[in-house]
This record gives structure tokens, C-alpha cells and sequence, in this order.
């Protein structure tokens, strides 16, 4: 069975359940799912070698005022290859798999 490939729209979401459940924000508080709660925007999309590229902000805590910035890698199957942390313009913290 050959895999399909994920559009611009399901690598967000791959994005969006990875900090959810990363930050235990997969729960729902009142109506919302935490990770709303946590203001997640997505601040660009690319597609570069065959990998969505996902530039993100959200809160770093639900009491936090700060947002942190990350760059997402997802394959074309939907699986993430990359995460970048930033701050002010350089790489902090960076995970491949």
C-alpha cells in the first residue's frame, strides 16, 4: 500500500498535536483545547527538499506572556524530521530524528 503524501494543511496539524502533546496541552480546559489556550500561530509554511517547513509561535506556559518561535521540518509522509527553537533570529535548541 503506497503512503500519500500530506498537504500544507495536515502538516500544520501534525505541528499543532506535536506541541500539544509536547506541553500536556492535549487536554480540553472549558471549551477549548489547552494548546489554543497557548496561542499557537503559524507565522509561514514552505515547501523546501520535499519537506514542509512549519514557522510557529505559541505561549511557553499558560501563565507565560512570552511566545517561543519554532521551526518545524515534516516530511511528506507526516513525519517530523526536524525541530528548531529561536530566539531573536538564532537557533537555540535543535532535535532530529
Amino acid at each position: 500500500m503506497e503512503e500519500q503524501e500530506i498537504s500544507t494543511q495536515r502538516a500544520i496539524e501534525v505541528t499543532k498535536e506535536y506541541f500539544a502533546k509536547l506541553k500536556g496541552a492535549d487536554q480540553t480546559l472549558g471549551n477549548r483545547k489547552m494548546i489554543d489556550w497557548l496561542e499557537f500561530d503559524v507565522i509561514q509554511t514552505e515547501i523546501q527538499d520535499n519537506q514542509h517547513i512549519i514557522t510557529c509561535e505559541l505561549l511557553s506556559n499558560l501563565y507565560a506572556k512570552n511566545k517561543e518561535r519554532y521551526n518545524i521540518s515534516i516530511n511528506k509522509l507526516g513525519r517530523i524530521t526536524k525541530v528548531n527553537k529561536e530566539q531573536n533570529g538564532q537557533r537555540l535548541h535543535q532535535f532530529n530524528s
